[in-house]
């Protein structure tokens, strides 16, 4: 006779996460167990993590992924490498237990989405986009891909801005990065943490595909995709009109002035 997975009750579930906090040294907001229509779990922009209440009837093992996959999102908010890799330093056979959890998904008629990394993934799964031109603006974002999850400022080390692009829609230069060999060379920007399927729209007006790179975001390097075009011109001067939005951008981000100084003293540079 084969010894069946005896599932969680609601306080065992607690328990769980109790535990994993611990191993996690993280403290949520709240955490909720209640009736979910579909999905497992979810971790809100407050910090309020929400488990269903259909946990419990499952198997411990994937109630406990279930557990420590949101969790992991108060320190780790996309489901990139980094976030991978502590899932399975903490949890080895991860993988194994969200195979199971994606065939029980599908029987249940659940929204497994938001865990499994899927194609249908692609209104869920985040990635941090880093934007130095006019994206900085946040009402041109918003009107490109409508409300992100989160955005802060950031910085590129070790490349440089320069205006090399023709631009149709502005007209002079527009703004790209190059790789420099001078340490002190910095781009400042923003991260915007979009969801897959915002940053195939944004791909589309930037017309050309992002590429991955290491920014530091509140003292931390935070993978993010750019947008790096092919230089066209050795140096395009960007209109008043154009400047004039990066700008507006910067100030978004609380940008002090002498950032600003340097962009504007940029742009006349030949």
């Amino acid at each position: 006779m084969t010894n069946k997975p005896v599932p969680p009750s609601k306080k065992n579930l607690l328990k769980i996460a109790q535990k994993w906090q611990k191993q996690l040294n993280v403290k949520p907001n709240r955490i909720q167990i209640r009736k979910m229509k579909n999905k497992w779990g979810s971790h809100s922009s407050k910090g309020n993590i929400t488990l269903s209440f259909e946990l419990t009837k499952m198997p411990n093992e994937l109630a406990e992924y279930t557990v420590l996959h949101e969790l992991l999102h108060t320190v780790v908010p996309d489901h990139g490498r980094k976030f991978k890799a502590v899932l399975s330093a903490l949890m080895p056979d991860w993988e194994d237990r969200q195979t199971k959890l994606n065939a029980l998904s599908r029987v249940k008629g659940v929204d497994q989405t938001k865990i499994s990394g899927n194609q249908g993934e692609k209104d869920t799964e985040s990635v941090w986009y880093f934007a130095y031109g006019s994206n900085l603006n946040k009402r041109q974002m918003r009107d490109r891909v409508g409300d992100w999850k989160e955005s802060r400022r950031a910085h590129l080390q070790g490349w440089k801005l320069v205006f090399n692009v023709p631009s149709g829609k502005w007209g002079g230069g527009a703004a790209n990065i190059v790789k420099t060999d001078d340490p002190h060379a910095v781009v400042y920007g923003a991260i915007y943490l979009l969801t897959t399927r915002q940053l195939e729209t944004l791909t589309k007006h930037e017309g050309v595909p992002p590429k991955p790179v290491q920014v530091e975001s509140e003292g931390t390097e935070t993978e993010a995709k750019v947008y790096i075009f092919k230089k066209n011109k050795p140096v395009l001067k960007p209109t008043p009109k154009y400047l004039k939005r990066i700008i507006s951008g910067l100030k978004n981000y609380g940008y002090p002035d002498n950032i600003i100084k340097g962009l504007k003293e940029r742009a006349k540079s030949k």
